[in-house]
């Protein structure tokens, strides 16, 4: 390094010189060349190579992450979202404990619950009046089993529109095979005029292809007409699923979980097929067919029907034996 006072002080670079002012004096320093051979083989650059891994690592999965969900979000992102990505791949980079520094996996790190924790408050989307949405608009019921939607919250002060899809999906991904596949779930359909405060629902059962991470994803999308101003208006992580644990579930605990469509239907007409105010709609996407039944929403003033998930062709002949309950 050089240091020198000149008259003129000049700023800037000229050829491999770099001029800058340090402490109000002008400074000239020759831009070095890396060795890129003792780089790779030195021992003195070891957490170099360490941290260049991670960082290689953390990006190639930030990359995956993203793209996986790009016909989601294009155009509905702004600068901060890669970023965030990055610095949530990072630390779940290094919350893997049982690997050493550069061996590292971002499966591994996942099964951190403050990890989970930290991808669940991911917010990848939100128009400034739908920013109350984030980590309230859905929660957990109080049996913990099931979501509740907090209709009155999707129509509050400052939201325009009237009608209102709020979406959940299924990211499938596995970071260490470059793996990523989006899957619709669920589908709830929402109108201002409805007086309903609340809608439970239990999530259901994902299609299985072999990835050992399930990230659940929200939407919000606002309906209309050709003149009504539609589209997304708030997407986030939902909750982070380990697959592996998912798949565990014997058959028999499978007929168990019942999914809540929230059918209401009227005291003594159950043999006659299915009654009650249709005030909304889910559908499950299975196998790429769409079943849609009607949904209850509010007070659970009848009886509740439930309908079994998990590879069920036959809806018409479940719903019935359902209704003979």
């Amino acid at each position: 390094m050089a240091t020198q006072v000149s008259l003129v002080k000049f700023v800037g670079r000229i050829g491999n010189i770099v001029h800058y002012i340090s402490n109000n004096r002008l400074v000239s320093r020759t831009i070095g060349k890396v060795d890129i051979v003792k780089m790779r083989t030195a021992p003195q650059y070891e957490e170099t190579r360490k941290n260049q891994s991670e960082f290689s690592i953390a990006t190639k999965a930030g990359q995956l992450f993203r793209q996986g969900m790009m016909h989601l979000t294009r155009g509905c992102t702004n600068y901060e979202y890669p970023v965030e990505v990055m610095q949530l791949m990072l630390k779940t980079l290094r919350a893997d404990t049982t690997q050493p520094k550069g061996d590292k996996q971002i499966s591994n790190g996942l099964k951190n619950a403050e990890t989970q924790q930290a991808f669940s408050r991911l917010k990848i989307y939100s128009k400034r009046e739908c920013e109350m949405y984030q980590g309230t608009l859905l929660k957990r019921s109080p049996d913990q089993k099931a979501w509740r939607l907090n209709r009155n919250l999707l129509f509050g002060k400052g939201i325009n529109g009237d009608q209102m899809t709020v979406k959940i999906g299924y990211y499938h991904v596995d970071f260490e095979n470059r793996v990523a596949k989006y899957e619709d779930a669920l589908s709830i359909a929402c109108h201002r005029n409805e007086k309903i405060e609340y809608s439970d629902f239990i999530l259901p059962k994902a299609n299985g292809i072999g990835t050992p991470w399930i990230f659940v994803v929200l939407q919000v999308w606002r309906e209309g007409s050709i003149q009504d101003v539609t589209g997304m208006t708030f997407m986030s992580m939902l909750d982070v699923i380990a697959h592996e644990v998912k798949n565990k579930v014997t058959d028999e605990e499978n007929v168990q979980k019942l999914y809540t469509c929230g059918l209401e239907i009227e005291e003594g007409h159950g043999s006659h097929g299915l009654h009650g105010l249709q005030r909304g709609k889910t559908s499950k996407l299975h196998n790429q067919v769409d079943y849609s039944v009607s949904l209850m929403h509010g007070h659970s003033r009848i009886r509740e029907s439930m309908i079994k998930i998990g590879g069920q062709n036959d809806w018409d002949e479940v719903i019935g034996k359902m209704v003979l309950m």
